[in-house]
Parts: structure tokens; sequence; C-alpha cells
């Protein structure tokens, strides 16, 4: 096992939906680790939650509740730049047509239902 500190961690969150439905629990008591150089891909039907459990763990959007931790400091703990230069760290990709890849960035399965993250840490 690896001391190394995750990349992303998301601790009994709550991922809400996005701007018009941010009262709204997409997904309840998220427990997610995301460490340098893991690919995760996170699937299901459109409208339930996978780009806003990204967005989440991306630091794109804030948790409804719970603690997200990127390179094991509490984001919304951190000032405003402090957060930027977190979440530069990060890469993220969603509703990638398939056959097109990035360097630093993983590929989409499909144009609805596949993800993945990378995590950049350097």
């Amino acid at each position: 096992m690896s001391d190394a500190i995750p990349v992303i961690e998301l601790v009994n969150v709550d991922v809400t939906g996005a701007e018009l439905r941010s009262d709204t629990v997409m997904i309840k008591n998220v427990n997610w680790t995301i460490n340098a150089g893991d690919y995760w891909v996170v699937g299901g039907l459109p409208g339930t939650g996978k780009t806003d459990l990204l967005a989440t763990a991306a630091a794109l959007q804030r948790p409804g509740a719970g603690t997200l931790l990127v390179f094991g400091r509490e984001l919304y703990r951190l000032d405003e730049s402090e957060q930027l230069r977190e979440r530069l760290r990060i890469g993220m990709i969603t509703n990638a047509p398939a056959g097109i890849a990035r360097p630093g960035f993983a590929l989409g399965a499909s144009s609805n239902s596949v993800f993945m993250i990378v995590s950049l840490a350097r």
C-alpha cells in the first residue's frame, strides 16, 4: 500500500444537481478516493448524476454535504487563489465522442453514458 496522498477524496459527500436543480441530491453519501494515475469510468443513464458527480470530484461544484479533499487539503477551507491552484492540478473530460483522445485526459466511451476522470498530479 502506498503512502501517497490521494489526489481527490470524497468523504460522505452528497452530490447535488447542476445550478437549475442545486437543491436536489442526485447521489447520497459518496466515499471515493482517486489516486495519482487512476482512471475511473462512471456510467449510467442520462439524468442520474454522472456529470454532477464528476464536477463535484473535480471541484467544479460544491458538494451538498460532506468533505472534498484535493491533494489532502479540504478544498473549501482554502482561500480562492489556493482553490484555483488545486483545481488546475486536476483534469476531467465528459461526453467525449468515441475515438477522440487528448494527452493528459481520458476518453468517454459514449456521448451519453460513460465518463472517465484522470488525476494529473505532478
